[in-house]
């Protein structure tokens, strides 16, 4: 078995096939790790698969001939050599999610992962939610047009980073003069459907200008033929207007899907409504903004 010193991360090859970058396992784990990353995004399936092969070289065997002491040593080589939490939590939530699928399969005879404890984390979303006077600043003070509809979309509509960068003006479609619907393809290949503000509906037809069904919302000046603007760019224009805002505490793209839910839930939204609209898995999911931002606490009965 490999010692702690020698867990270094992997290295891939350029060449995107999977199969090409594992070197320490057999050909049969490498196809069960393919299998499992099948359904993944691509982005997904890169993390996800730099993780097990940092598993499996640790443990240098074939994973037929698991055991639990092999476990017990990657999750305590882990614990030595990353002090973040959720990056400990994601290595072995991993690993027991392949363990369980090859289990599944009849690939490995016993499902070891469930001997595996994910580390708890600290729940921080309360502290990632940022105000709506904030938000509204934000915008208030972003005097590029492209710039401010980029951040009314992120919060208006909770669209994440990904699914706003590859909008097209055919997923944009007026249903009245009341109603635009935005139609987003997001995250597990599934697409929902987001009814936008009219005030919102409005700038958006009028940033549109002579663009073609086939032409992205939101195209970037630096690629040719019109291509989409990308993640990093987003992310470039929402920096500056937390910077303009004065913002102390961190504000990504992916902050005002969360205020979305917490705000919108918070002035009465239904909860079905608020999931249906982010495209949450679980009803579990967005519940948890009722009990990050409460309304009420008992402590207001002892002292006031």
């Amino acid at each position: 078995m490999s010692t702690a010193s020698e867990l270094t991360p992997p290295t891939l090859v350029e060449n995107s096939s999977i199969e090409n970058t594992w070197t320490n396992s057999e050909l049969t784990d490498i196809k069960l790790v393919q299998l499992w990353l099948h359904d993944k995004s691509a982005k997904s399936q890169r993390k996800i698969s730099l993780l097990i092969k940092r598993f499996l070289n640790f443990i240098n065997k074939p994973l037929s001939h698991l055991t639990i002491e092999d476990l017990h040593a990657y999750s305590d080589n882990i614990k030595l050599h990353y002090s973040n939490d959720g990056t400990r939590k994601n290595h072995i939530t991993s690993i027991k999610s392949l363990l369980r699928f090859g289990h599944r399969l009849g690939y490995l005879p016993h499902n070891l992962g469930e001997f595996l404890k994910v580390p708890k984390i600290k729940n921080d979303l309360a502290e990632r939610i940022v105000s709506s006077e904030q938000i509204m600043q934000m915008i208030a003070l972003e005097k590029n047009p492209r710039n401010q509809l980029i951040i009314k979309l992120l919060y208006a509509t909770g669209i994440r980073n990904e699914e706003l960068c590859k909008l097209k003006w055919r997923d944009v479609q007026r249903r009245s003069d009341e109603a635009t619907q935005i139609n987003v393809y997001g995250k597990g290949s599934k697409t929902r459907s987001i009814i936008v503000p009219k005030s919102l509906a409005n700038a958006l037809w009028k940033f549109r200008g002579d663009a073609t069904l086939d032409d992205p919302v939101f195209p970037s000046k630096k690629r040719k033929h019109g291509g989409h603007l990308d993640t990093s760019s987003i992310e470039r224009v929402v920096k500056a207007a937390r910077e303009r805002a004065g913002i102390e505490r961190p504000v990504v793209p992916h902050s005002f899907r969360h205020a979305h839910a917490s705000h919108s839930l918070e002035q009465g939204a239904p909860i079905h409504l608020v999931r249906e609209t982010l495209g949450h898995c679980s009803i579990k999911i967005t519940a948890q903004y009722l009990h990050v931002r409460p309304s009420d606490s008992s402590a207001r009965f002892l002292l006031d």
